[in-house]
């Protein structure tokens, strides 16, 4: 909202940028692109980018899954079922049930 406007715009403008710049160099020059692509080079460095690191994988088992069974014990099993359960209508209930036992 108070950004410059400059820096508002300048990711619809890499944006086209970028695709420009692709759409030139693939069109223009696809033959260099595939000489590169079978070199050495050019084929590890293919290879390392295509290839899947699974960071997806360790950031679900390590941080997901933590979160995840934090917020199973701490909300679902101490609040849910400890708290609202106490003061809530079944804790009510048995305080009136108690009290009425009394009268």
């Amino acid at each position: 909202e108070f950004i410059n406007h400059t820096f508002k715009i300048l990711p619809v403008i890499l944006s086209l940028l970028g695709v420009s710049t692709s759409f030139f160099v693939y069109t223009l020059s696809s033959n260099t692109l595939f000489r590169l692509k079978i070199s050495y080079l050019g084929n590890k460095f293919y290879n390392f980018l295509n290839k899947k690191w699974f960071f997806d994988k360790i950031y679900t088992e390590y941080f997901g899954q933590f979160v995840f069974n934090f917020g199973y014990t701490i909300s679902y099993k101490t609040i849910d079922r400890g708290i609202f359960e106490i003061f809530g209508p079944m804790g009510l209930s048995s305080i009136i049930s108690r009290k009425a036992f009394y009268l």
